[in-house]
């Protein structure tokens, strides 16, 4: 902190893993109430785009808005600073809006960004709380336009994304862990530095 550095923790309360304690509970002591912390029923609960390994909450239980708080609380009070809140867009997002005035209470410079790749932004800020989401319609207008040479998808993108400024900051780049990395999505290396160009001079949190 003293170099300005702030580090968000990227959190996944969306779903979890095989071995998550209650999971193993449900499964193999066949545990009701173990069993209500995920979305379906035992044999059947439901999975995260498919993937058997990844376990989708059940995020009306209120043991599960809990939990949430107190990971969320537990890692801020460590010393980290927010949290990418990943696939927050298959979360409801009244989940998001139970968790974080509460996590906000005992952290309020807390710091949270949504991953969300489509729909309303601006809705999606105001009915969660969150401070920020992933702005993907840029990023796609970005390298898209580039390689078609159709500025106006950039354009049309840019006005949308002046109209989110007025709401929130979004969270702006050229890439991440989920896509392509830029330099391999662009057909011509050289439109690497006006991509970049691009990211640094909109309004955003690059």
């Amino acid at each position: 902190r003293r170099r300005g550095l702030r580090v968000l923790l990227d959190g996944v309360f969306n779903h979890v893993g095989t071995d998550f304690v209650h999971y193993r509970q449900a499964i193999e002591n066949q545990d009701a109430q173990a069993a209500s912390w995920f979305a379906g029923r035992p044999g059947n609960f439901r999975t995260f785009e498919g993937h058997g390994d990844l376990i989708t909450l059940d995020h009306r239980n209120p043991a599960v808005v809990d939990y949430t708080v107190d990971v969320m609380n537990h890692w801020l009070g460590r010393g980290a600073d927010g949290w990418r809140l990943d696939a927050a867009y298959a979360v409801p997002e009244r989940f998001w809006a139970q968790v974080l005035p509460r996590v906000r209470q005992a952290h309020p410079d807390a710091w949270f960004v949504a991953e969300v790749i489509h729909g309303d932004y601006s809705a999606f800020v105001e009915g969660t709380g969150v401070d920020s989401v992933t702005q993907y319609e840029l990023w796609k207008a970005i390298w898209s336009s580039l390689n078609d040479a159709n500025l106006h998808e950039l354009d049309w993108a840019m006005q949308r994304h002046n109209e989110f400024l007025d709401t929130f900051t979004p969270l702006t780049f050229v890439g991440n862990h989920d896509v392509t990395r830029i330099a391999s999505q662009l057909n011509r290396p050289e439109h690497l530095s006006h991509a970049l160009v691009l990211l640094f001079t909109v309004g955003g949190v690059p």
